[in-house]
């Protein structure tokens, strides 16, 4: 026989869930279209998420010593700016469409960070048996790791054709790869952080999915690495 306890869990589980894709949902629709239509609307976003993500750090790391608060400037600034960099690449054949600035570089990062979050939860949930980090996330193993990984790679093998960066399709493959292995490490940084802090969550602005930073842990890492891996290469032209 179900109990009264148990028809609430059951029910405010299932709110939860809801209220995790309808957040989600609408997240991804303005994310993207704010990607495609780039310009000031882009970069106005990307510098509101940056102002909110300072905030969250400032009360993730108040009882921390002032270099650790000190760091999360560079924590933040860093991979916003990266994004606005991305979204600044010219490509010559845009020209012809009257825009010469693409959505291509910003979209291939974020593909291969949910690329690696998909790979890594289905994998984890089917054939993980050995923890990666159980000190920091119990939940995190190493055959979930190896499944984003792989999964990172062949989304971004998939973006080869259309991009000026990489120049190969193993270089998109090798760059998926090594990019899911950044992002998971971000991902266990910022765990780190809310461990020693004491919370579950990162901030409470987002239903469902807790503050800004719990959803943008591995682009935090990821978006400078991709980006000075492609200015060193010389893979694309910045305005």
């Amino acid at each position: 026989m179900v109990s009264l306890s148990d028809l609430r869990a059951r029910f405010d589980a299932g709110n939860e869930l809801h209220k995790r894709i309808a957040t989600g949902t609408v997240l991804a629709v303005a994310a993207l279209a704010l990607i495609l239509i780039g310009g000031a609307f882009f970069v106005g976003f990307v510098l509101l998420c940056c102002m909110l993500m300072i905030l969250e750090w400032m009360e993730l790391t108040k009882n921390e010593g002032p270099r650790l608060r000190l760091a999360g400037f560079g924590y933040v600034l860093l991979p916003c700016l990266s994004l606005i960099m991305l979204r600044s690449i010219v490509f010559p054949d845009f020209a012809e469409l009257q825009a010469e600035t693409s959505p291509l570089p910003v979209l291939h990062l974020i593909c291969i960070i949910v690329a690696t979050d998909v790979g890594a939860f289905a994998a984890g949930k089917t054939l993980g048996r050995h923890r990666l980090a159980p000190a920091i996330s119990p939940g995190k193993t190493w055959e979930g790791l190896a499944g984003g990984v792989l999964a990172a790679g062949l989304v971004s093998l998939s973006f080869a054709p259309f991009l000026l960066f990489p120049h190969s399709s193993m270089g998109a493959l090798l760059l998926g790869m090594v990019l899911a292995v950044i992002a998971q490490a971000g991902d266990l940084f910022e765990s780190w952080l809310k461990r020693r802090a004491g919370v579950k969550d990162s901030g409470t602005l987002l239903p469902g999915h807790g503050g800004i930073l719990d959803r943008v842990d591995g682009i935090a890492f990821t978006a400078p690495v991709y980006l000075f891996t492609a200015i060193l290469s010389g893979g694309i032209p910045l305005t």
